[in-house]
């Protein structure tokens, strides 16, 4: 699945964020799960909560021709139950399971309602799955950010914003499923290649994690002279990107040269110097 905002950054943190949910699962360490509470023949198996999202399994129930699974508030009343789409619903071989994504932290309920061929319908419902809030103190979630926060298609308490959009996307549609950005009907799959290509030019991802282990030095003159004048600062991260970096792009292989040195006195560390040819 994959979750958009109505301008471009929307889609590209929405399809992070949507990947993680609903292709892997990290137990949350206070997790509460609980079966069916009601009379029918929708046998839940399992049910719990993960950050800002729940789910909720169920045996896969005979002569089923579909389900519709709901999602509401604990305590609240049953008329504001909220049905899940579709495409959060996944068949597998002796079960179904559903994700319910963009939930505030709190506790909620889970109705799962089948329909049988002959027009019967049956349920089952969970009772006070525990939901977490995300931690978005980090770097990733700055206030001082172009849109005020790093949650991209979602608020910060992790609900749907209201001028997001969701788009589903299976292998079959990965390049043919549109969206509107900023009014116009686009191809999701190329809006996020030309991003792509866009940032290779700064590559700043690749940039944070040289930052890791460059840090901006102090270059003095070798000659000793105008020392006080010429003296300056170098953030290496940049000059290993803006300057060194493109005298390697075409090259393939054979950036760089090790001179050993031999054992360092003290502790008989060996060393080397590193080098770029």
């Amino acid at each position: 699945m994959l979750k958009k905002k109505s301008n471009l950054k929307g889609i590209m943190a929405s399809c992070l964020s949507a990947a993680v949910v609903v292709t892997s699962w990290v137990p949350y360490s206070n997790m509460e799960v609980s079966a069916a509470t009601t009379s029918s023949n929708v046998y839940i198996t399992e049910a719990g909560g993960w950050y800002e999202s729940a789910y909720v399994e169920w045996d896969t129930v005979t002569n089923a021709s579909s389900y519709r699974v709901y999602v509401k508030k604990d305590g609240a009343a049953d008329s504001t139950y909220v049905q899940l789409d579709d495409q959060l619903i996944r068949k597998y071989d002796s079960y179904v399971r559903a994700d319910a994504l963009g939930l505030e932290a709190g506790n909620y309920d889970l109705r799962v309602e089948a329909t049988l061929y002959n027009g019967t319908v049956v349920a089952g419902t969970t009772k006070k799955i525990q939901v977490a809030a995300k931690d978005r103190s980090g770097f990733a979630f700055s206030k001082d950010s172009t849109y005020k926060t790093g949650s991209g298609a979602y608020t910060d308490k992790g609900t749907l914003r209201n001028d997001a959009q969701v788009v589903y996307v299976t292998p079959e549609t990965a390049k043919t499923c549109t969206a509107t950005v900023n009014g116009k009907k686009v191809t999701v799959y190329n809006e996020v290649e030309k991003t792509i290509k866009k940032d290779n030019a700064s590559r700043l991802a690749a940039r944070r994690a040289i930052l890791a282990y460059l840090y901006p030095v102090t270059e003095v003159p070798a000659d000793g002279k105008a020392v006080r004048k010429n003296t300056k600062k170098v953030d290496m991260a940049a000059k290993m990107f803006d300057e060194i970096a493109p005298k390697y792009a075409g090259r393939p292989g054979g950036y760089t040269r090790i001179v050993k040195l031999g054992a360092r006195k003290g502790d008989g560390a060996m060393e080397v110097i590193l080098e770029l040819v």
